[in-house]
This record gives structure tokens, sequence and C-alpha cells, in this order.
């Protein structure tokens, strides 16, 4: 028994979220039902969804799904998608980290996403980066896809820059 595993079901049981990994300026961590609002806050702005999928309508149903989240998707993979806190403010500025989907059975897809008033600073290329290299040393995964629009250039950009290559379109 580790301390790392104990550290683990204490976490677990009493609900309090894993911190993953620290960055130079970034904290990545479980999400929380206390990140609700500020989800909201930086999915209300229409570029952030212009090219993934909004939250729930009813803030009911994303506190649902949180939940859900929070009780299935961290104990049984040992990662999901986390928020990202930006050290200096204490303040969540984003979401990234892995899914696990059919299309990928030798690896995990990366998912992304930064605020508005973050965007443009080196954040994600900072947090994404330091996740894959998580995802290869923990997890085992040497495999890591992120499916992104074509007119989607920033995310494009960022995937070049983070090593991917381009497979083609579905």
């Amino acid at each position: 028994v580790t301390r790392e595993y104990l550290t683990e079901v204490y976490c677990r049981e009493h609900r309090i979220p894993m911190e993953i990994l620290q960055t130079r300026r970034c904290k990545v961590r479980e999400i929380d039902e206390r990140d609700l609002e500020r989800l909201y806050e930086i999915y209300a702005v229409p570029q952030i969804t212009q090219y993934m999928e909004p939250l729930f309508a009813n803030r009911q149903d994303e506190l649902d799904y949180i939940r859900s989240y929070i009780d299935t998707i961290y104990p049984l993979y040992g990662f999901g998608m986390w928020v990202i806190v930006e050290k200096a403010s204490n303040r969540v500025i984003g979401r990234a980290g892995f899914e696990v989907k059919d299309d990928y059975p030798d690896g995990i897809e990366l998912g992304f996403i930064i605020a508005e008033e973050y965007q443009r600073q080196g954040f994600a290329y900072e947090v994404c980066s330091t996740i894959l290299q998580f995802a290869r040393e923990k997890l085992d995964y040497e495999f890591a896809y992120s499916e992104v629009i074509p007119e989607n250039i920033a995310s494009i950009r960022l995937c070049e820059k983070l090593g991917f290559t381009f497979r083609g379109e579905k």
C-alpha cells in the first residue's frame, strides 16, 4: 500500500478533488461541484462552444453529470477531463484531460479548453504538453489523439506544436 493509494482512497471517500499535476503557472486537478459556476462563465463565450459541445442548459443536469463523472470516470480510469487552475489567482481557467473512445483502441483522446481571457498566453501548450507527458509516464499510454474541427485553426496549431500529426478527416 502506497501513500499515493491511501491519498486516493481518502480523497474519493471524502469527495476531495485530487491534484493531478502542476506546471509552472497552473495546477491540474479533478473537477469539483464548486467549479460549476465558473465553467458556465467560461462556456458562456460563444467562441468557446463554437467547436465543442456546450454544457447542459439546465444547471442541475450539469451538476448531476459532474457528480456522476466524479463517482464513475475518475475511479474507473484514473483519469478524465480535469480543471486547470491558474496558481497566481487560484482561478479555474479551463479544462484539459483525456477520454477513452472506441475509435482509439490503442490510445486516449486529448481534449482542452481555455477561457477566452487566458488564451494566447501559452497556458494550453504548457498544460497539454505536461499532461501528455503524464499520460506516457504515469498512465502508460503511448498514443494520444485529438479530434479538431478543420476551421479551429488555433487548436490545430496547438496540436501541431504538441507533436500531433494529421490523420485525415472522419
